[in-house]
């Protein structure tokens, strides 16, 4: 008879853990679509799409609230699905200043214990209203050298008139104007006003790649912003490779210790000049691979070498004075 006791009272501590004793009410959210495409679209365009949360579970399905990554999706949603029912989740896409192949998220939270959160994307084709050619401005450039200039076309594809109110460039060295197309400037397969921007990069522009956007800001009322990407790299007038060197560990007995490559990247020949260096010890040779153009540094011990770490410069002279003087540092350790 105690056996029977204790057995009933585990049962009933087992129901009240496991909740087998607990009716199944619970919601159960099923989407049938989660990606929408709209296809294509132009720039302005509010697309618009409502999906459908089908509750499928014995409890009330509540969505709790909804996540855009951009504020250009807005979403509105029924907060209660009864079982059994379907709820709708309406979306709003604008693509005010956005062009190209775009793809935004948003995510919808629940009260479904299994699936609390669901994701769903929007896909759209945007086409621009304003035109723009070529639509990039790309230089392979030399410092010193004429300035580098090149010209993008604006044109509406709707017809509209519209003007361009500023241009902001990514680079204190690159330069921007804009003006009114004239006769001749024009494309003849555009109508309304045309305009033109002109970027010029500096003869002063730093060594370096050139990776940025342009952005143009018009008066358009279904574009207000067009943006166009500048790339490429702005090359020294003479460059010496490797631009500094750690010798590491130097013998006495050894002949030779590395070299530099000197190469004339201008428009006009520059021929190397002459060679030293402020350091005991080291001895350089001049090898003309190519007059003007490029040069090899050898790099030798010249004895007697003071023993214990060194650092100094090797100094290259030109001809030209766009760069008459290149100076490398140099370093390491005699032994």
């Amino acid at each position: 008879m105690r056996r029977l006791v204790i057995l009933a009272v585990l049962c009933s501590l087992a129901s009240a853990v496991f909740g087998v004793d607990r009716p199944a009410s619970s919601p159960k959210a099923v989407v049938a679509e989660a990606v929408h495409d709209f296809g294509k679209a132009s720039v302005g365009d509010r697309l618009s799409n409502v999906f459908v949360v089908r509750n499928e579970g014995t409890g009330a399905l509540q969505i709790l609230g909804a996540t855009a990554d951009c504020a250009c999706v807005t979403v509105d949603y029924d907060k209660t699905v009864a079982p059994g029912a379907s709820g709708e989740v309406r979306v709003v896409f604008d693509t005010a200043d956005m062009v190209g192949a775009l793809k935004e998220a948003f995510t919808l939270k629940t009260n479904d214990p299994a699936a609390p959160l669901f994701n769903f994307v929007l896909i759209a084709r945007v086409a621009p209203i304003l035109g723009i050619q070529p639509g990039y401005a790309r230089y392979i450039y030399v410092q010193k050298e004429i300035p580098g200039r090149i010209v993008q076309t604006l044109w509406a594809t709707d017809g509209k008139d519209f003007n361009i109110l500023s241009v902001k460039s990514p680079y204190a060295f690159l330069a921007a104007s804009f003006h009114e197309a004239t006769e001749t400037e024009r494309r003849p397969d555009a109508k309304g006003k045309q305009w033109r921007v002109e970027t010029v990069l500096s003869p002063d522009a730093p060594v370096g790649p050139l990776s940025a956007w342009f952005e143009i800001l018009t008066d358009h009322p279904r574009q207000q912003t067009v943006r166009f990407e500048v790339s490429g790299f702005v090359r020294p007038v003479v460059a010496v490779t490797p631009a500094s060197a750690d010798l590491g560990l130097v013998k006495a007995d050894q002949p030779r210790i590395g070299s530099l490559v000197v190469q004339v990247f201008s428009t006009e020949e520059i021929p190397v000049t002459g060679i030293d260096t402020d350091l005991k010890g080291l001895k350089l040779d001049l090898e003309t691979v190519k007059p003007g153009r490029n040069y090899k540094i050898h790099l030798a011990v010249n004895p007697p070498t003071p023993s214990g770490d060194f650092r100094g410069v090797v100094r290259v002279h030109t001809a030209s004075p766009k760069a008459p003087l290149i100076e490398i540092p140099i370093s390491g350790r005699f032994q």
